[in-house]
């Protein structure tokens, strides 16, 4: 049971929690908005599209977000309560630095919990709505901006030119296309005399729209200088989509549930022991390659799925440290606390992201890139928790 002036510490709390949750989420949405902008006012989407993504865009930088509004909210509290003299009342009532700390760490549980459930579906999921939702806004838009006698340039890597477009934009005759090759294959063009701009029903798992080009009677010419070769066709199926817009991207690690991330690292590992299992039957170049692609594969998977543990623990971290730093000796104390704060934070991340490098080629186990930095940051947590060193 709570006594009241720890519940009056947890009514203190949220209110700096959600303002430093929005200030956050705001902050780094603004990011992403550069990339969306253009699709947005292009496209002339409607407002409740654009909150949706919006939405899933917040919602996928909860896993940052949270924790560092944790973090400010309790050492605001705490500053602010040094400040004016309410924490030495407070202990005045015999309460010691636990009974203190009991109704942070309660809350960060709580939170903890929350951003538990968070990471294993829900956030996954509207990383993975965000990105369908700007595919199809750009799908949508190639089905009506597509104009006769006009170059179309928004597929990347991809001129196309129609001499008529009927039928809402869907129908085009007299049709060329050129794309961009990969390296030392050239480019490629196509003629058709007409073609029909197809949208594939999204597949049930990923939800990903797929937009195809029917070509009608024409030629293909591939390849570069004498090399060149030509194929003609009555009916050919050209892939709008995944020829220029990323169509892999849809299976990004962090757009997993927990249950398909862990399958798909079984099915990597399982790859990787045939391939060692098999390995007279490769080339040895091939053999390295494969296996340097799936090793590479399978960082990526047991990182998010560790960084998706630790985003919890990091929650009851971050609750720790705000506390050991928020609490000031008094209104005479003159240790910085808010640039220590600042310099743990600077420090969390540079080692983050510097371990995440590391991980990703497989210098180090995967599992050591978030719970490293959380460690450190404990011990130093640990340090400025006794140094609250008042009579209990």
């Amino acid at each position: 049971m709570l006594k009241i002036p720890q519940k009056y510490l947890i009514i203190n709390f949220i209110p700096p929690f959600l303002v430093s949750l929005f200030f956050w989420v705001s902050f780094l949405i603004i990011f992403q908005l550069f990339r969306i902008i253009g699709v947005v006012i292009n496209k002339g989407v409607d407002v409740w599209v654009f909150l949706s993504i919006i939405g899933n865009i917040a919602l996928s930088f909860f896993p940052i977000a949270v924790p560092l509004s944790i973090f400010f909210a309790v050492f605001f509290c705490l500053n602010k309560f040094s400040e004016d003299s309410e924490i030495i009342a407070m202990r005045s009532f015999g309460m010691t630095r636990f009974d203190l700390f009991k109704p942070f760490l309660i809350t960060g549980i709580f939170l903890a919990l929350g951003m538990m459930a968070l990471v294993q579906n829900i956030i996954p999921n509207a990383n993975r709505q965000y990105r369908n939702s700007v595919i199809l806004l750009t799908s949508r838009g190639m089905m009506n901006e597509i104009k006769k006698g006009e170059f179309f340039t928004d597929i990347p890597k991809v001129i196309l030119f129609a001499e008529d477009v009927t039928n809402k934009g869907n129908h085009l005759h007299n049709v060329f296309i050129q794309t961009k090759g990969e390296a030392g294959k050239g480019e490629r063009i196509i003629f058709a005399q007409e073609g029909i701009l197809k949208k594939i029903v999204p597949k049930k798992d990923f939800g990903f729209p797929e937009v195809r080009l029917l070509l009608k009677n024409g030629s293909i010419f591939q390849g570069k200088g004498d090399n060149t070769n030509t194929v003609y066709f009555k009916d050919y199926d050209y892939p709008v989509i995944s020829g220029g817009l990323q169509y892999h991207t849809i299976y990004r690690n962090t757009m997993m549930s927990s249950g398909e991330l862990w399958d798909r690292m079984n099915d990597e590992a399982k790859l990787k022991k045939e391939l060692d299992a098999h390995r007279a039957r490769y080339s040895g170049s091939y053999l390295k390659k494969k296996i340097k692609q799936i090793r590479s594969t399978w960082y990526s998977y047991e990182i998010e799925f560790w960084t998706r543990i630790a985003a919890p623990v990091q929650c009851l971290l971050f609750v720790f440290l705000g506390f050991s730093l928020g609490i000031k000796k008094g209104r005479g104390d003159s240790r910085n606390t808010g640039l220590i704060a600042f310099l743990m934070i600077i420090l969390y991340y540079g080692i983050y992201f510097s371990l995440l490098g590391a991980g990703q080629k497989g210098l180090i186990p995967c599992f050591l890139v978030p719970f490293v930095p959380a460690g450190i940051l404990s011990l130093f947590g640990v340090y400025f928790y006794r140094k609250l060193s008042w009579n209990s």
